[in-house]
């Protein structure tokens, strides 16, 4: 991870960079699937003639195996450069 982060940093501020990285970015894929379930809740799009929404299980496993493949890549790394 040095490589990525640079030697600067040690290793410690390193991995909370990272965690607080992949948190937030977990936190706001949850919110934007929650918000688009609102909106495809609140907005009737059979009435308005529009293309049906993606469905929200199809869009939040593909979210979900993006995350993992994600956490896969960033372990893989972490027991490599150990």
């Amino acid at each position: 991870m040095s490589s990525l982060l640079g030697d600067v940093w040690p290793p410690w501020v390193q991995i909370t960079l990272v965690t607080v990285f992949l948190v937030v970015g977990y936190s706001l894929t949850v919110m934007g699937i929650t918000r688009y379930r609102q909106l495809v809740i609140a907005l009737d799009w059979r009435s308005l003639s529009l293309h049906r929404p993606v469905s929200l299980g199809r869009l939040t496993l593909g979210l979900v195996a993006l995350e993992v493949a994600i956490v896969a890549v960033i372990v893989t790394f972490l027991v490599e450069s150990a």
